[in-house]
């Protein structure tokens, strides 16, 4: 009887450890996974690119409005109802070379880490910005960025951006 119930603990134990292992390599971000991001990025990204820069970020933007409205009233101050606005072009130019920075970053996981460390205190001082809008941006990407590279992994992005966007976003609502 003892015997049976410590086989009944250890295959129960067995599959626990199994899920939990099973969530934390969903988050992975495996070297593989930061080296095929990076070398993709790259190819999307060079810095003779700043037009297709800013198209990226705009069809990101209009993505993520698309389906959190509400998140249009956080950029307001840099004139979001008029896509075309310096104010707004800037913005976006100042979000991507942030997300560029995190992608050049992924090798370097002590730099990284102060980096996103920094990126949520930027963050947690905006009222209104939420985790929900973290993973909503992560997802407008996944869909925007395979339309502009035929060989783009959606899921090494997603496993490494769900890392960094938990990490920037951990003191959020």
């Amino acid at each position: 009887m003892k015997f049976r119930i410590v086989v009944i603990f250890l295959v129960s134990a067995g599959f626990a450890l199994t899920a939990a292992a099973d969530d934390d390599d969903a988050l992975c971000c495996s070297a593989e996974d930061r080296h095929e991001l990076q070398f993709i990025w790259k190819r999307v990204w060079t810095s003779a690119f700043t037009a297709r820069r800013q198209a990226i970020a705009g069809a990101v933007f209009e993505d993520f409005f698309k389906h959190y409205p509400s998140a249009k009233a956080l950029f307001e101050r840099v004139k979001v109802d008029d896509p075309n606005s310096p104010e707004f072009h800037a913005h976006l130019l100042r979000v991507t070379n942030g997300f560029d920075s995190i992608i050049q970053l992924l090798d370097d996981t002590q730099v990284l880490g102060m980096h996103l460390d920094h990126l949520a205190g930027q963050h947690i001082e905006r009222k209104g910005v939420t985790k929900e809008y973290f993973e909503g941006f992560g997802k407008s990407f996944s869909r925007v960025l395979p339309q502009v590279v035929s060989c783009f992994n959606v899921d090494a992005f997603d496993r490494c951006y769900t890392r960094f966007a938990k990490r920037v976003a951990k003191g959020l609502p």
